[in-house]
């Protein structure tokens, strides 16, 4: 059975109260944002939008403001945009700016909710090529862009709600001897067995594992205090020490380990996203430089 779309309006509340809303809740799932801190609770993390329905008369703010909300938050760039007006409305002005359609509140909900159906299927389909962009090729984690993304609304939201961000950042030490030793196959294979036991030990769905260079992992832990954080990446470490390769000659064999680095941030306007990811980079040369196979952390 295939789910009701779920439409997003943004506009007052009292928008609902009016008959194409009235209408269009016996046939779409339909939200209701006000601002911009509702849209992002709106349309965070599992919570599908199909289409955004801007209430131009209620909205409260003008059309630049408005899709500079929309355009510049990785969850809703790509969520198409209808505009919702009367016949005297600038209606070319909303087109050029990004909306997709506009209609008039005269307009029956059979005919917005077939429209927006239509605009879910294009979606999906996009979707689906975004999100194959989004992985690593190789490990089939998260890749950078995908991680960049995530870290910017996590920050944004965190600064909002008051919780806590940690980052891990992991590199396996002396990788570069065991692709020399055993070939950039056997590399290939070993860096998919550590992106795969990473993803396993991460069990919330807020929490991303991204291959972010090399055989540098990042993994994002939202709403997460530094000793849970350091508590995992021990895991981590002691996980990729038990998958068992052997790196080294007859004389100074040993088993491939990894070092990490912890950061936790509790984000104010006075603090900056990349101080989390330069902070985690320096407690990972900690741990490399203390001879490896160990976590660093430190709060900020």
């Amino acid at each position: 059975m295939v789910s009701k779309a779920t439409i997003l309006v943004l506009g007052q509340k009292t928008v609902l109260q009016e008959l194409l809303f009235v209408d269009l809740q016996r046939q779409l799932t339909v939200l209701q944002a006000s601002d911009e801190n509702q849209m992002i609770d709106k349309t965070f993390g599992s919570k599908r939008v199909d289409c955004i329905i801007v209430d131009i008369h209620s909205v409260g703010c003008g059309l630049d403001n408005v899709f500079k909300w929309l355009k510049k938050d990785n969850a809703t760039k790509n969520i198409p945009i209808i505009a919702l007006g009367d016949a005297d409305d600038d209606i070319d002005l909303w087109l050029q700016a990004g909306a997709v359609d506009f209609m008039f509140k005269s307009i029956p909900a059979s005919i917005v909710a077939a429209r927006v159906k239509i605009l879910r299927d294009v979606t999906i389909k996009t979707q689906l090529l975004i999100d194959v962009a989004s992985l690593d090729a190789l490990t089939s984690v998260a890749n950078s862009r995908r991680l960049d993304e995530y870290l910017d609304v996590e920050w944004r939201r965190s600064l909002r709600e008051y919780y806590p961000l940690s980052l891990i950042r992991i590199d396996i030490d002396r990788f570069a001897v065991f692709n020399d030793q055993f070939g950039i196959g056997a590399g290939d294979d070993m860096l998919k067995q550590v992106a795969e036991l990473l993803d396993n030990l991460t069990n919330r769905a807020a929490d991303m594992v991204s291959r972010y260079d090399g055989d540098e992992f990042f993994i994002l832990l939202p709403g997460t205090e530094l000793s849970n954080a350091l508590l995992l990446a021990t895991r981590m470490i002691a996980g990729i020490a038990l998958l068992g390769a052997t790196i080294g000659n007859d004389d100074n064999v040993g088993l491939l380990s990894a070092s990490a680095g912890v950061a936790t941030i509790e984000p104010s306007a006075d603090k900056h996203l990349q101080s989390l990811v330069d902070e985690a980079g320096d407690m990972l040369e900690r741990a490399r430089q203390r001879g490896g196979n160990q976590v660093e952390g430190i709060s900020m």
